[in-house]
């Protein structure tokens, strides 16, 4: 008569070669699970349903049209809704003439929702001894290009000045001071020279 019996050893029992093998297929097995989650992770993510349906632009844009953003941003945003750089695409947005800032944000599934903040005018700008003023300065005393066919106010004073000192004539321009205010006018242009004299 045959007998068989199994006689199960506690692990701490086991030879040194069988518990290194153990160890072995259970990190191999940990690699391969964790191979197929990615894989089907990865998958998930590349699937058509999530590409980009749509981008909904709101805030001020009276200068920004949508044909503008399509030629300018459309052909330049890459992704979908999980793999998009929401910092590249907003330097993109902001790369459109009159933006001066954008906040993106997703939208489940395959949305994106632009609010723009338009650059406002406040001046003309001519770095140092330029001719022609060809950019703008906004408010905030930051130099942008636009199409200068574009600005409304046609009476915009022009700053010349050397690069960087935009927001420090802005001030200046507006500033009042005793001089400027006995002119009884407004100032049409205001320079001031790399030795910085007015």
């Amino acid at each position: 008569m045959l007998v068989t019996a199994s006689i199960q050893l506690p692990a701490s029992n086991l030879p040194s070669d069988i518990r290194w093998m153990n160890a072995l297929a259970k990190v191999f097995l940990s690699i391969v699970l964790l191979g197929l989650f990615a894989g089907g992770l990865a998958w998930f993510i590349q699937r058509p349903y999530f590409s980009l349906s749509s981008i909904t632009v709101d805030g001020d844009v009276e200068h920004t049209s949508v044909a503008a953003i399509r030629t300018h941003v459309a052909p330049r945003l890459m992704g979908n809704f999980f793999t998009m750089d929401l910092q590249v695409a907003q330097e993109i947005f902001e790369s459109v003439p009159w933006v001066r800032r954008a906040a993106l944000r997703r939208v489940w599934p395959n949305r994106l929702e632009v609010h723009l903040q338009e650059h406002q005018p406040a001046a003309l700008w001519s770095q140092d001894d330029d001719t022609q003023a060809d950019k703008l300065v906004n408010h905030y005393g930051e130099v942008f290009e636009a199409n200068l066919g574009d600005v409304e106010d046609k009476d915009l004073p022009i700053l010349v000045g050397p690069k960087g000192s935009s927001r420090h004539m802005l001030l200046m321009l507006q500033r009042p001071t005793t001089v400027m205010q006995s002119m009884q006018s407004p100032i049409s242009q205001l320079v001031f020279t790399s030795r910085g004299s007015w």
